[in-house]
């Protein structure tokens, strides 16, 4: 058996290649890391010339930015329940 393999589909395989990923999941990932500032110089130049140019693409890279804010503040809220000390 080839130990590259990954035998569980759920656990994410840590010999992936960016060409395994789906075209999906490459905007997902360019896009989180825009929306972070985590892009490199360059690539951010090409992201943003990209949603000038391709409605599609901005909207599909704005409706990002809302999940991951929604995702962020969600994370950022106190639990349901918990009693803050301070």
């Amino acid at each position: 058996m080839n130990a590259a393999l990954n035998d569980n589909p759920r656990e994410p395989n840590p010999n992936h290649e960016a060409e395994d990923l789906t075209e999906e999941q490459l905007f997902l990932e360019r896009a989180t890391a825009y929306w972070l500032n985590e892009m490199a110089a360059e690539e951010r130049r090409a992201f943003e010339e990209q949603m000038r140019s391709d409605a599609g693409f901005r909207e599909q890279a704005e409706s990002w930015r809302v999940i991951l804010t929604a995702v962020r503040e969600w994370l950022a809220a106190p639990a349901p329940g918990v009693i803050s000390l301070t």
